[in-house]
């Protein structure tokens, strides 16, 4: 007998339940080690933000374990490291950059670690190397292979004479993607470096035809969104071989929205398209992803009771989907049915 799948995946659990108005805002979301983290913009009364851990052994009921002011304001640039004992907060200048969640319960900054970026929507992190936008507009690339230590290994500047702000970075394998949205004179495109040699980065491609907002890359391949073409401004995902020539993408995916975040993996790619949920692909064929279904979209009545449901950033962990909302805090989806 043929299992029937369901029409859209299981919502188990959402923030919102707790019963708890600062864990509604918009929130920084970093999954890893058995935990979730979350850390709220401006989230109380105007201060600075709270950071929360969740265990997460059973993401089906996830256990609260601390709640600590912090310092710092996050928009969404929230990183775990590969031991899930540091995170790494470098957005809106905040003044320490890196937490010890060794202990779950009692999170504490590490003295003197400023990694400091403004507004990338998501930096580029790989476990190892970590990149964000600086105060002189300019990409900091550290190593981060001692979490409590992060050493800068270089500064880059895009190849262009007009202003720059990458809106989002990604880094895998030995290369660094970087993604530059066009507004009031500032540049647009998308460029790739090689950092082999990460105190040296290489440019080894660029397309600057195009706004990109959103990127990911996996297995040197660039997913980014973009509009379709110059004359046609419905959002589209671009494929580029990141080895290769970025003038002309390999695959381009259309009927998208706007979009707030890419995720990738070895098997499955997450389009967070703002107001219209999450788009899931599967990656079985890298240039060719497969559309799986569209979910996490909120209803008008909740839109209007809540007051915004814009999806901003999503992460898969197992058979789970985390989806970070603009102003409804966190929802985890069970995604097990189409893996």
């Amino acid at each position: 007998m043929t299992e029937t799948k369901p029409n859209i995946p299981r919502m188990i659990w959402n923030s919102y339940q707790t019963n708890e108005a600062y864990l509604t805002q918009r929130m920084g979301l970093a999954v890893g080690g058995g935990y979730m983290h979350l850390m709220g913009y401006n989230d109380h009364n105007g201060d600075y933000a709270r950071l929360h851990i969740f265990d997460i052994a059973n993401p089906e009921s996830p256990v609260w374990v601390s709640t600590t002011m912090t310092e710092n304001w996050c928009g969404g640039s929230l990183e775990v490291s590969a031991d899930g004992n540091y995170l790494f907060e470098p957005e809106n200048k905040p003044k320490n950059g890196i937490y010890n969640v060794t202990d779950k319960s009692r999170p504490f900054p590490v003295p003197g670690s400023t990694i400091c970026g403004e507004n990338a929507f998501n930096n580029g992190f790989d476990g190892k190397y970590l990149a964000c936008v600086n105060d002189s507009s300019c990409i900091s690339l550290y190593d981060v292979a001692n979490p409590a230590s992060p050493i800068l290994k270089c500064e880059i500047k895009l190849p262009t004479s007009q202003p720059f702000y990458p809106y989002a970075l990604a880094i895998s394998g030995n290369r660094l993607a970087v993604a530059c949205t066009e507004y009031q004179g500032i540049a647009k495109g998308l460029f790739v470096y090689s950092i082999a040699n990460p105190s040296k980065p290489v440019l080894t491609g660029s397309n600057t035809t195009r706004s990109f907002d959103c990127v990911a890359m996996r297995n040197n391949i660039v997913y980014a969104s973009a509009l379709r073409t110059e004359s046609d401004y419905s959002p589209a995902l671009h494929i580029f071989n990141a080895a290769g020539d970025l003038s002309v993408p390999l695959n381009t995916l259309t009927d998208m929205y706007n979009f707030g975040h890419i995720f990738a993996d070895d098997e499955i790619l997450i389009a967070s398209l703002d107001y219209e949920g999450v788009n899931l692909f599967s990656l079985k064929d890298r240039i060719n992803p497969t559309f799986l279904l569209n979910f996490g979209k909120y209803s008008d009545d909740e839109t209007e009771i809540l007051g915004g449901r814009r999806a901003y950033k999503a992460v898969r962990s197992g058979n789970y989907v985390y989806v970070a909302y603009e102003n409804y805090g966190v929802r985890i989806f069970d995604i097990s049915p189409w893996l």
